[in-house]
């Protein structure tokens, strides 16, 4: 039996299993899905023990995919694209093999067209989050926006993607936001969509935006899924404004992991009832 799962800290919400474990059942793969939720503090020998287990593939989710990359760069290979953003959010081994992929920038591209209806072309972006999600936000977006602005209440990681993203796109595509003054608001004014790739919405935190900031051109976008409509999607219901939550980018960058993993196929449909189901309880 093959092994997969998804390394985090604090993940015990995750509906990955669910939509995984639904994937083998629909193909007959004698493979099985579980969380590891691993401290921090513990990070160093799972990544140290990996090679060794018989785990056969991972997503990576908060807060390590920046460090699941620094791991892998070192002792494997990584895809094109995720090595544009360092950041990955899926490994696959192989014969002790270790491969890294950015699978979100999938996710979220199809899921911003197909659920949200958004067109990014020659638009500006405003992006809650500088951590991995929200650096594979902007990474997709980067080819055909006109403009991101983005934010995070941590200046340092802030500024570090910045760095990054100037890498491969430039310092002018990628504006960041240090505080929620005057430029701030200015920001909002001009972006036509709202991402937030940060955890604001999972718990009882204050709104990022002020509701008076939202305009009638905006559409959101809430990575979070673990809660159907997040403050700011309730916000958006009453003033008009088109949002969608994470559960779309959720599915289809899982389904990419589970066809780099498989090379099968992946039951989408299956996937996403799963995914549904898991979430009612």
């Amino acid at each position: 039996m093959k092994r997969y799962g998804i390394l985090g800290y604090n993940i015990g919400y995750s509906l990955s299993p669910a939509m995984h474990k639904a994937a083998f059942k629909k193909l007959k793969l004698r493979s099985d899905y579980k969380i590891f939720d691993v401290k921090p503090d513990n990070l160093d020998e799972f990544f140290n023990n990996l090679l060794r287990s018989n785990i056969s593939g991972l997503n990576i989710t908060v807060p390590y995919k920046r460090k699941a990359y620094e791991f892998v760069k070192k002792f494997g290979t990584i895809d094109k694209k995720a090595e544009s953003l360092e950041v990955i959010n899926t490994i696959a081994i192989k014969d002790k093999n270790i491969n890294g992929y950015n699978t979100d920038t999938l996710g979220f591209m199809r899921s911003l067209e197909e659920n949200l209806g958004f067109n990014p072309t020659n638009k500006t972006v405003f992006i809650f989050g500088a951590g991995g999600a929200g650096a594979a936000c902007a990474g997709s977006l980067a080819a055909t926006v006109k403009r991101i602005y983005m934010f995070d209440v941590d200046i340092k990681k802030l500024e570090e993607f910045a760095k990054v993203f100037s890498k491969q796109w430039g310092k002018s595509k990628l504006i960041i936001i240090k505080d929620r003054r005057g430029a701030f608001r200015k920001a909002i004014k001009e972006s036509v969509l709202i991402v937030n790739a940060s955890p604001f919405g999972m718990g009882k935190e204050e709104m990022l935006i002020d509701p008076a900031f939202l305009h009638k051109r905006l559409m959101i976008f809430d990575l979070i899924y673990c809660v159907t409509k997040t403050p700011i999607m309730k916000v958006a219901k009453k003033r008009g404004i088109k949002a969608v939550n994470g559960l779309g980018m959720l599915l289809y960058q899982g389904m990419a992991s589970f066809e780099i993993w498989t090379g099968r196929k992946a039951p989408v449909t299956a996937m996403k009832k799963a995914l549904v189901q898991a979430l009612k309880k």
